[in-house]
């Protein structure tokens, strides 16, 4: 999957649903650096994603809410969540 990069830069777009795919990791440097820095919802559930990569979620200060049910995951990486100052909620359920 390839995400467009015009989508990535639009910083009009505050909510991105990329759920109901069939990949097992996101795409490399999705949700690092200034990836997505003014998403404010993030669906990434039924990925059948297993991992997260250490340091997922960097540089989103605005993210809020984050749809990662439905997924093959086992756990988190390590300090999951430093960097997400305005999250509110998680969801995580139907997870291994």
């Amino acid at each position: 999957m390839v995400i467009p990069t015009n989508i990535l830069n639009d910083k009009s777009i505050k909510s991105l649903d990329l759920s109901n795919n069939l990949l097992t990791i996101l795409p490399g440097g999705f949700g690092h650096a200034s990836s997505v820095p003014h998403i404010e919802v993030l669906y990434l559930n039924n990925y059948q994603l297993t991992s997260l990569s250490n340091g997922f979620g960097q540089i989103l200060p605005n993210l809020e809410e984050l749809f990662l049910y439905d997924n093959q995951l086992t756990s988190l990486p390590d300090g999951f969540g430093q960097n997400l100052p305005n999250l509110e909620e998680l969801f995580l359920y139907d997870n291994q």
